[in-house]
């Protein structure tokens, strides 16, 4: 990397090493199609071969150097749009449009300046994938000639955001030398309603870049200078610890324990012991994760319903995230909904609550603290509460839980609120006796629906503007969705089909346009009371794999689809498509600038 201020020459290596993955059936990596019942291999299998996926996004800064390093999987070429090809070709990279699938490829230049290194390794005949990559390249740490100093860098009480802009790079206005960003806009911000003090503790690792979108955010929020922040950081990062400095958080270092998930697990716990220890006279915190995007009414959302914290003992924590907060699923802002979900995606609880589940923490490689949680000995009859449109928005693709496969077609197609004024309807009707009269009152007028034998997915049969409340019935033992009942509508709905998390008592609360929709599983719900008919829709085999079909056709129109394959030189030439490569490269064959 080319850093500014550098005086001295420093010799820098850097190894790319990318590894050939046995190819896989792509278009239904998301889920298993086999509609039997969930077992932890099969998720484990699935998990494993979603992570040998990727998802290219190309996002260049305009700083004045950078350093571009891009080291790719067999089948990163089906995820590669023609503009994010022509952008690697114009930032230098020879290969980028000629690389096929199955072949490795890694690229190290400067933005803006010269290639450094580039090398491909390509296929023999009936071999899938090509062998591994090694790339070493040496690359001089210097001043960049002929570079400046911002004005504002001599300016009293900036040296440190102008150091730590000199040693880093890729922040954008924290180091623009025109209308640059300064921590104090955290001072500048309105006022909001605040009836206690509500701390935010983030977590945080090796991801400054999200850490700052992060934090910018929550600085130019109403209610920004009245918020105590923590920042908890997995492992001592200097760059990290440096950002926090410059934008004023008081920052803690754990510890790192265990690997991936498990590390994840002590991390969280670690951030909800730290920030009742850090702020003893807070009863509530809020917890974020860095790849976040925040509704510019976060704080006030929060502070509008905290108070049923304290109202409800049947409520365990309160999500700013919804799974259902798609375009044809979600409109409202005010209202808020009831499930028998878990903590996710910034999230507020209780001291009691956090001391509660911290006290009886997921055991090390038993699974995900989440999904712990869910647990009926931990959750004990609770439920969480959520609003129908998202106050945040999961923008990451390399973490833990979600790849980018599963963020591009799941949460990138999410809404989650922007406007900064919206007042959230009245939180007593939240209150679980409250919250099921409204419910009961739903359904005894709502119009009941019969699915269509066949064709589920065509929706032309649930009306998308209708005055009264819409009820499917559907047959459902209890809240594992065994039968498959709940995912196919919500296939078909084109919402988050991958779990039932959203269900309450039985119920799925749902948006088709303007259209409130209820599915109600039958016997399983006590609201089945209300089913005319009493009959439930169980669907067959074959329209529930119809129902896969239409939802993976869909998914693949939200997706780049880039079949570049390599002919065989032996072939005839009237095999030469458009998008088919008459590959004669040598194998393991490199070019370097």
């Amino acid at each position: 990397m080319v850093w500014a201020g550098t005086l001295a020459v420093v010799v820098m290596v850097i190894v790319v090493v990318v590894r050939g993955e046995a190819s896989v059936k792509w278009r239904n990596i998301s889920r298993d199609r086999r509609f039997r019942p969930f077992d932890l291999e099969t998720y484990e299998r699935i998990q494993a071969a979603k992570e040998r996926h990727i998802h290219l996004t190309l996002q260049v800064a305009d700083t004045h150097v950078q350093l571009f390093i891009n080291d790719v999987l067999p089948e990163w070429i089906m995820f590669l749009s023609q503009e994010a090809e022509g952008a690697l070709t114009t930032l230098g990279s020879k290969w980028a449009s000629r690389v096929t699938q199955g072949e490795t490829w890694a690229w190290v230049g400067v933005l803006g300046g010269t290639t450094l290194g580039e090398a491909v390794t390509t296929r023999r005949r009936e071999q899938y994938p090509s062998c591994n990559l090694l790339l070493d390249v040496f690359v001089a740490k210097t001043r960049e000639s002929g570079s400046s100093r911002c004005a504002w860098y001599d300016v009293p009480g900036m040296q440190r955001q102008a150091t730590f802009c000199e040693q880093y790079e890729g922040y954008g206005d924290l180091c623009a030398c025109e209308q640059p960003f300064f921590p104090e806009t955290r001072k500048l911000q309105k006022a909001i309603t605040m009836h206690e003090k509500i701390p935010v503790v983030v977590v945080t690792a090796t991801k400054p870049y999200y850490l700052y979108r992060l934090l910018r955010q929550l600085f130019t929020q109403a209610g920004a200078w009245q918020t105590d922040m923590l920042l908890v950081v997995d492992g001592a990062h200097q760059e990290t610890l440096s950002l926090a400095g410059v934008l004023g958080v008081a920052s803690l270092v754990h510890r790192p324990e265990s690997v991936k998930r498990n590390r994840t697990n002590a991390n969280i716990r670690f951030a909800l012991q730290s920030v009742f220890r850090h702020f003893p006279a807070a009863d509530k915190a809020i917890l974020l994760e860095d790849d976040l995007l925040l509704s510019p009414d976060f704080l006030r959302f929060f502070h509008q319903v905290a108070p049923l914290l304290d109202r409800d003992p049947t409520v365990s924590c309160i999500n700013a995230f919804n799974s259902n907060s798609f375009p044809d699923t979600a409109k409202d802002p005010r209202v808020l909904l009831r499930a028998r979900s878990y903590p996710m995606y910034g999230w507020l609880a209780s001291r009691a609550y956090a001391t509660e589940i911290t006290r009886n923490w997921v055991p090390e490689g038993t699974g995900d603290w989440d999904l712990w949680l869910t647990g009926e000995r931990l959750r004990k009859g609770r439920d969480v509460v959520s609003p129908e449109v998202s106050r945040t928005f999961h923008a990451g693709s390399s973490g833990v839980h979600v790849n980018g496969f599963e963020q591009e077609i799941y949460f990138n197609r999410m809404i989650y609120n922007h406007d900064p004024e919206v007042t959230v309807g009245e939180v007593d009707l939240t209150v679980r006796a409250k919250y099921d009269e409204l419910l009961h009152r739903a359904l005894k007028t709502a119009q009941s629906l019969t699915p269509p034998s066949r064709d589920l997915c065509n929706m032309t049969w649930v009306p998308r503007n209708s005055p009264r409340p819409l009820a499917i019935y559907l047959y459902a033992e209890d809240s594992t969705d065994k039968y498959h009942t709940y995912e196919i509508f919500l296939m078909c709905f084109r919402t988050y089909d991958i779990s039932t998390r959203e269900i309450y008592r039985g119920v799925m609360r749902l948006r088709w346009g303007h259209s409130v929709v209820y599915l109600v599983g039958c016997p399983y719900s006590p609201f089945c009371v209300y089913s005319l008919e009493k009959k439930a829709y169980l669907p067959s085999v074959a329209e529930l794999q119809r129902a896969g079909n239409f939802r993976d056709d869909w998914e693949m129109t939200q997706v780049t689809n880039n079949h570049r394959l390599a002919r065989d030189p032996s072939r005839p030439s009237n095999l030469d498509l458009t998008n088919v490569l008459n590959s004669g490269k040598t194998q393991g064959s490199s070019r370097d600038a």
